[in-house]
């Protein structure tokens, strides 16, 4: 009685594997090169950064924050190969970014906003201190 399951359940394993595996290799391998495409666009974006003078305190935060952002929509992509239903995911993300939208008017994250914005185009960097008028003073 045991053998008989147990040839059972490798009989429905191996035609899971014929199934879902040519899938599952292929997700695999567009995760790896995503990955190393998205390595290699991140580092395009640190020598633009470079070349276009921004500040080294927010270079790291935009980079990070365009790194995460690519490997979200890479992970949604591999995740569809396999053949889980994305819909409900991408309307949790949709949500979630509305949420922050609607933060970003008032509190916390506008003021993470308005620095960055206001680092960006003042020019203001480390080493920089700023008084209540808004003048610069450099160390």
């Amino acid at each position: 009685m045991q053998t008989e399951e147990i040839e059972k359940y490798s009989s429905q394993l191996i035609d899971l594997v014929w199934d879902k595996g040519p899938q599952l290799v292929g997700a695999i391998l567009t995760l790896i090169i995503g990955l190393w495409v998205i390595s290699l666009i991140l580092g395009g974006f640190s020598r633009l950064m470079k070349k276009r003078n921004v500040d080294p305190s927010l270079a790291p935060f935009l980079r990070s924050l365009f790194g995460a952002l690519l490997k979200i929509l890479l992970l949604i992509s591999v995740i569809g190969m396999i053949g889980i239903e994305m819909t409900s995911f991408i309307a949790i993300i949709g949500a979630a970014g509305l949420a922050v939208g609607l933060a970003l008017r008032s509190g916390a994250l506008f003021s993470i906003l308005l620095l960055s914005v206001w680092l960006v185009t003042w020019r203001y960097g480390t080493g920089s201190l700023v008084n209540d008028l808004g003048l610069r003073f450099k160390k």
